[in-house]
């Protein structure tokens, strides 16, 4: 029994610990970390993912193995995605390029020099929602479309 008591007192006095070293009197407060999302002024790469999955055509969604890469050259307002699929014949496994402007949510599928615009009903309205979260103002949008990250 002293041994389990001995243990049980080491686990609070760790807790204690780590909580502090977080900031947390005692252990026992919690404090409410905000997301990247509300901390910053962009895109997470999740938050652009989660976009061009819903920009996708449903017949892609279906493909099997589907998969949304991120490149590792991405720029600092832009993310391009690679669409892949498991491709059980001969082939490739690439679908399509779509890059997100990371400070507005714009939408574009294809390569450098051969980009199209993504605008749908849906999209648009999503990317108003994205717009207000970030605090983009209708001059900043209007600037940055002025100058697409995409190209």
């Amino acid at each position: 029994m002293l041994i389990r008591s001995v243990a049980v007192a080491a686990v609070i006095a760790v807790a204690i610990v780590i909580g502090a070293a977080f900031g947390q009197a005692g252990g026992t407060e919690s404090r409410k970390v905000p997301s990247a999302s509300q901390t910053s002024s962009k895109l997470t790469i999740k938050e652009a993912q989660e976009l061009v999955y819903f920009a996708l055509p449903p017949a892609t969604k279906r493909l099997p193995g589907l998969g949304l890469e991120p490149s590792k050259d991405a720029t600092r307002d832009c993310l391009t995605f690679d669409i892949l699929w498991s491709n059980p014949g001969p082939g490739s496994a690439h679908v399509m390029f779509y890059t997100v402007d990371l400070r507005t949510g714009e939408l574009w599928s294809g390569i450098p020099g051969v980009y199209t615009h993504i605008v749908t009903d849906s999209i648009i309205r999503r990317q108003r929602d994205i717009r207000k979260r970030l605090g983009v103002t209708e001059q900043a949008y209007r600037e940055r479309m002025a100058h697409p990250c995409c190209q």
